[in-house]
Order: structure tokens, then sequence, then C-alpha cells
């Protein structure tokens, strides 16, 4: 009986030492998830854009891994390691006209803990882009480009409205259909048009029911002339 409350209480000691030796575990907090990205909000096909994350502080100094959503279907990876508090970038081409939500997240590479995405960061991608817009006595003339791989047929529409004296508003709208050819710019034209003041230019250009790509500028208009500012 002796030998056995012996070996008992020896089974116990040794099961308190290997409590006070052993680790307890420890469930380590996530990061909190970054901020939203910083970048373009508007782009083309095939064009590669840069994107940047401010990277997150930590009184411990680990090092961190940052990972970017593209919001199509891709994402960077992992990467890093990076020093808390150093930003982050990294580079994307989207290859279809959309709207796309860019997230970040990022791990501790010390716990392997990894944050919830970030808000995200919204991108506007066509394979239209409108580029000079110009003027003169004759009306108004805008280039219009095709930068996506496949010839199309593009609805163009051209708003005008303002005018500063009453009696010489103006609000038209021209439109039209133009095919344009891949990497080819073509040029659409409003005819004359009669008003005084400041006024704003608006075109729109889209194709088989694509995300449309707009442009807006300011202009001035004496009578026939038309002056295009910025």
């Amino acid at each position: 009986m002796r030998r056995i409350y012996q070996k008992t209480l020896v089974a116990i000691l040794c099961y308190c030492l290997i409590l006070t030796i052993l680790p307890l575990s420890v469930t380590a907090d996530p990061p909190n998830p970054p901020s939203v990205p910083e970048g373009p909000t508007e782009g083309f096909i095939d064009t590669f854009y840069e994107f940047s994350v401010t990277g997150i502080t930590d009184p411990t100094d680990h090092n961190y891994s940052y990972l970017f959503d593209w919001g199509d279907d891709f994402s960077t990876g992992w990467i890093g390691p990076i020093p808390a508090g150093e930003n982050v970038t990294a580079e994307h081409r989207f290859t279809h006209p959309g709207d796309y939500a860019i997230k970040v997240k990022v791990k501790d590479n010390e716990t392997d803990e990894e944050s919830m995405f970030s808000q995200p960061l919204i991108i506007h991608i066509t394979r239209l882009e409108i580029g000079s817009i110009q003027g003169g006595i004759q009306g108004i003339r805008v280039d219009i480009k095709n930068v996506g791989e496949i010839s199309k047929y593009v609805d163009w529409r051209i708003e005008l409205v303002g005018g500063t004296f009453p009696g010489f508003h103006i609000n038209k709208e021209f439109n039209g259909t133009e095919y344009i050819k891949t990497g080819e710019t073509n040029t659409v034209t409003t005819s004359q048009v009669f008003a005084l003041g400041r006024f704003k230019i608006q075109v729109m250009a889209t194709c088989g029911g694509e995300p449309t790509a707009t442009k807006t500028v300011d202009g001035f208009i004496l009578f026939f002339y038309v002056v295009i500012k910025g």
C-alpha cells in the first residue's frame, strides 16, 4: 500500500513538473486589416498598373507578408517578409473590361495569424480610351482609341450643356457608331453649335454592353467658336 502511494505521489510530482517546464499554448491575436489600397480607379485592359498599401505598425517589430486580391480570380500570393511599417507595392493588369474590387490582407510571420481583408479599392477597366477633345468653329472633335485585341463597333455620345447668358444656352446631344480596329483611333465629330459662355462636354463610348468609357472637360463657346479648357 505504501509503495502504491509512493508511485502515485511520484506521478503527480512529474505531471506538475511537466506543466511547469513546458510552455503553455497561447493563441495570438490576428493583425488588424490593412488600410484601403492606393492606386488608379480607372484604366484600360492589358495595361499594368501599380497599387500600394500602407504597412501596418507593430511595437514588437514583427515581419509581415501581404496578399493583394485583384478581384478577377487572381492574387499576388504572399509578398514578404516585410518589416513592420514599410509600404508594399504590386502591379497587375486586367484582361477584361469591368469593375474590380482590389483588397489586401496581412499575415504575421511570427505567429502565422492572418488579418481580414481590407476595404476594397474599386477600379473601372475599359477597352476604350477617350483621347484628345478639340474645339474650333466646325464643332467638337473627339479621338476614341480601341486598346483591346478585338476590333469592335463602338457606340459614342457627346453631350454639351451650359452657356452663361439667357438665350445663348446649349443643351445638345450627338451620337453615332464607329467601327474601330484593334489598336487604332477614330475621330468622331459634332456638327457646328451655337451658344455663348462656359459649358461642359461629356463624352461616352461603349461596345457590346461593356463598361462605358467617359471623359468630361470644360469649354467656352463664343457663338460658333469652341475653346476647350484643360
